[in-house]
Formats: structure tokens, sequence, C-alpha cells
């Protein structure tokens, strides 16, 4: 049997010039982050398709239909950058499975947008929060539960963390959180699942010695294959010449 999956999420980060370790496409600039609100939750349709295509609001594929009907629109204030005011406007589509994140950085008194990043929810509702891991005074995106892939025999759902370097928004970790994998396969004549499961737990500690603001990831990966469990632990820092976070160690902790 053939595994139909729908890679959605990474693509989205491919085709809006966002990937791990490098910047989103060249910003455009808006007059102010209450402005594009004001536009979003317009009752006016030609105004809102008008703000979405500024901000790119549209599926990530190609021919994707544009989303200019909202169920929610948030704007927060973050610090994204410490020399710089920045903002976060949620655009959660009603039109659309996705919630659109799109980061505002503010220079010499013009608003720029650093990027727009897709968020797939036909089969999550990932969560998101703002926590300071790189540079004190900063703060990065950091999304749990995004499904990025889903068909039939599989799911993945990643941790998810931006950062905006410049004008730009820029994936500096990727990991999944959720693995499920179900194949179809034949053992002396006859047909059972093969079934890969995995989960992983990320917590962010102070990296030692303790430099201020910077946090180091660690991953505890339970992987169930077959009928033994075995867990794994990962450590990732943060690589400043690289703009990621960098695993470093570990193998098997334990096997049951």
């Amino acid at each position: 049997m053939k595994i139909l999956t729908c890679l959605v999420v990474a693509f989205a980060f491919t085709i809006t010039g966002v990937s791990l370790g490098k910047t989103a496409i060249a910003p455009i600039e808006i007059v102010s982050p209450e402005e594009a609100v004001s536009s979003l939750r317009s009752s006016n349709v030609e105004q809102r398709q008008n703000i979405a295509r500024l901000l790119n609001l549209s599926e990530p594929w190609r021919g994707g239909t544009l989303c200019s009907a909202y169920q929610k629109v948030e704007l927060s204030q973050p610090k994204l950058q410490a020399s710089n005011e920045s903002a976060l406007l949620t655009i959660t589509a009603s039109d659309c499975d996705f919630t659109f994140l799109v980061p505002l950085v503010e220079e010499q008194h013009h608003w720029s947008i650093a990027g727009t990043v897709p968020i797939w929810t036909k089969y999550s509702t990932p969560q998101y929060s703002i926590e300071s891991l790189t540079t004190a005074h900063e703060s990065e995106i950091v999304i749990h539960g995004q499904t990025v892939d889903s068909g039939t025999g599989i799911v993945q759902r990643n941790l998810t963390i931006l950062r905006v370097v410049g004008k730009s928004i820029r994936v500096i970790f990727d990991q999944p959180e959720i693995l499920h994998i179900s194949v179809p396969i034949v053992v002396n004549g006859k047909s059972e699942n093969a079934l890969d499961e995995e989960s992983s737990v990320f917590t962010f500690v102070n990296s030692a010695p303790f430099v201020p603001g910077l946090k180091t990831i660690i991953e505890t990966r339970v992987l169930h294959i077959a009928d033994r469990s075995i867990t794994v632990k990962r450590e990732y820092v943060w690589t400043p010449s690289l703009s990621i976070f960098r695993m470093y160690g570990a193998g098997p902790s334990g096997t049951k």
C-alpha cells in the first residue's frame, strides 16, 4: 500500500522563504500594526483582500487560495528585537485551514513585515508562546504541536522556534514532538502493521556556565518500535555563528 502524505508546513516555510537558519524574503512596509488589524477586521471584502495580499495570507502551495475571512485577529507586542519596537499579528483564517504569524519590526518610524509563517490547523490546534532563549532582552516565537505531515499511516507534529534576525524571520529550531508511522507488511504470509511511535518532551534550561538570556534545549525522546521502548536524551545548544540550536550528544539512555 502506498503511503500518502501531505507535507504542508515544512513546504510552507520554503515557499515563504523561511527555512532553518535562513532569512525570509525582503521586508514589505506597512503604516502601522493597528492599521493592519483594522483592515483585517473590516467588513469590506476588498479591503481585507488587499491587506491579505500585502501580508501574504494565502495557502502556501502554488495556486493556493487567498485567505481573506478571519475567525480571530490578535495583536501583541513581544520584544522580538532589543534595538527596535516589534509586534506580532496572529491571524486565524475561517476560509482556509491556516493560522498566520506575521512579525512586524519598526525602524526609524517605519513598520515592515519580517515575514509570514503559515501554520496548518486542519488536524491540530498548535499552541504559541513567547520565550527568551538566545539573547537577553529579546524573545523568540515558540510553536508547539503543529502538524507538518499527515496522511495514510503517518502523523508528525513539531516544535518550531522562530527568531527575528534583522528585518526577517528565521527558523532556528524544528524537531518532531510526535511521530506515528504505521506501515502494512507481510510476515510469514500474513499481513500486519509495522508500527513506529515516537514522542518527545522539550525543556528549556539555563546554559552552563549561565549566560544571561541564553538557554539550552533538552529533549527526552521515547521510541516505541515493535515490542521495544527506547529513551534517547539529546541536547541542543544555541550556536550564534549558524543562528540555530544545534544538537550535541547523546545516544540511548535506556531500553526496555
